[in-house]
């Protein structure tokens, strides 16, 4: 922990490159006020589509079905798929797919919200620039997830127009995707959580 707060080590890190250039110019714009307003407008989308659209679908798949959408997400093969979507019928599928199109919404929340968050905490680290580099860097992990929750959600939409498979290899490209998306939204929350641990260590060592 000592390392990683020490300024000297970060200033043995390579110059900032025209990536980094580029990415510094959040640290001013957006203005704060600006992105509390896309993130609350992020959050009351995210509570839509979650609670209003994923809960009930679940909840209505419970009913009849020993299946719910993480299972179809990550069934990973095509025989699995075949039993589940054949579990849920035509009622299921259509169900399942309004709530496929609502995570879409999901995504543009979460990636907003993430983004909003590492960009908020990282312009605290006024006199540690090269910290600052290294958690705008960041800022590519909600959006590679944001990616490969497309590519998700198009396969799956696939899938539950179909009532198949349709190929062994896309339930796996699915499962793939799906759980490449989780650890990555788990990671930068993660990396959110470091930055604020870090700028209180480093507040507390400055004002002790």
């Amino acid at each position: 922990m000592a390392k990683i707060i020490d300024e000297e080590y970060w200033d043995n890190l390579k110059e900032p490159t025209k990536l980094m250039t580029f990415l510094n110019k959040f640290l001013t714009i957006p203005q704060a006020s600006t992105m509390l307003i896309a993130m609350g407008v992020g959050i009351a989308a995210f509570f839509w589509a979650y609670f209003l659209v994923t809960i009930p679908t679940e909840d209505f798949l419970n009913d009849f079905s020993i299946y719910g959408q993480f299972s179809f997400e990550v069934g990973w093969n095509a025989e699995i798929v075949d039993v589940i979507l054949a579990d849920w019928g035509l009622t299921g599928r259509a169900s399942v797919f309004s709530a496929t199109i609502a995570n879409f919404v999901i995504m543009a929340s979460y990636i907003i919200i993430f983004i909003g968050l590492i960009i908020l905490a990282t312009r605290q680290f006024k006199e540690k620039k090269k910290m600052q580099d290294l958690f705008l860097k960041m800022l590519f992990l909600p959006i590679i997830a944001g990616i490969f929750n497309i590519i998700s959600n198009i396969f799956m939409i696939i899938m539950l127009s179909s009532g198949t498979s349709v190929s062994p290899i896309i339930p796996f490209i699915t499962s793939l995707s799906s759980i490449i998306k989780y650890a990555l939204i788990i990671v930068s929350f993660v990396i959110f959580v470091i930055e604020i641990v870090l700028f209180v260590i480093i507040y507390i060592k400055e004002h002790r």
